[in-house]
């Protein structure tokens, strides 16, 4: 309850970079790629929310968790 769980999992290579712990893209032309978990990252920190990364050979999974007041019942 109080939480928008948003749960994406997606399947890859197996190839990560991963620089100062943040997630870089693997594409060849980097110029506008791997701008979405900073993104995403700024966003949840303004309203209190956070993002999970897990990942296995070839599932990458991604959790955001956004916290929301429920209405108010009277």
């Amino acid at each position: 309850m109080g939480n928008l769980i948003i749960l994406i999992d997606n399947s890859f290579n197996g190839d990560l970079i991963i620089e100062n712990n943040k997630f870089k893209t693997t594409k060849p032309f980097k110029y506008g790629h791997g701008m979405g978990f900073n993104n995403i990252s700024k966003v949840l920190e303004n309203y209190g929310g956070e993002i999970r990364i897990e990942h296995t050979n070839n599932t990458f999974s991604v959790a955001v968790i956004i916290p929301y007041e429920d209405y108010k019942q009277e």
